[in-house]
């Protein structure tokens, strides 16, 4: 079984350069690099930088479509905004009844610019904050997260400075 990690981002809303600067850091040891919507970027860059990614709610927002499932080993994982689920009013019940109905292992959303790590009825549930516009704290943030066989970890980084941070 291989370690997999993956850089995981939310709510960008423009911000090129933050962006441009964690992937950098990055750059040589994760597998893949995630954004949860709201980057506000073509989906012309996405590409162009190896990006997965789904779009927001902004109208011009690059991605390809509201929702994917992605497979690494033996997870399941749904990414998406989350706000065709109704994240941003505090609830992930319907977020949760879906999940739970496709069996998935791990979900990834963002919308609410709040980093966060939940797990219900064995499903995890990351949102990795905000890149650009955070709520509920100071500080900007993304996420790594790392798969070993079954185990699914996370932790939170500053945008501005890289150090790991308690949420």
């Amino acid at each position: 079984m291989t370690i997999i990690k993956l850089l995981v981002v939310s709510d960008v809303h423009r911000d090129h350069h933050s962006l441009e600067r964690i992937i950098e850091h990055h750059k040589d040891n994760v597998d893949d690099i995630i954004s949860l919507g709201d980057s506000e970027c073509s989906l012309d860059y996405l590409k162009q930088k190896n990006i997965i990614a789904v779009k927001g709610n902004y109208p011009f927002d690059g991605g390809e479509g509201y929702h994917k499932t992605l497979h690494y080993e033996d997870i399941e994982i749904f990414i998406t905004h989350g706000h065709k689920f109704g994240v941003k009013w505090g609830s992930l019940s319907r977020l949760h009844e879906y999940a739970k109905s496709e069996h998935y292992d791990l979900v990834m959303y963002g919308h609410t610019h709040e980093a966060s790590y939940e797990i219900e009825e064995g499903i995890v549930y990351i949102n990795p904050g905000s890149v650009r516009q955070p709520r509920g704290r100071h500080e900007t943030s993304y996420a790594i997260v790392t798969i070993n066989q079954k185990k699914i970890t996370v932790s939170f980084f500053d945008v501005k400075t890289f150090q790991e941070m308690t949420i």
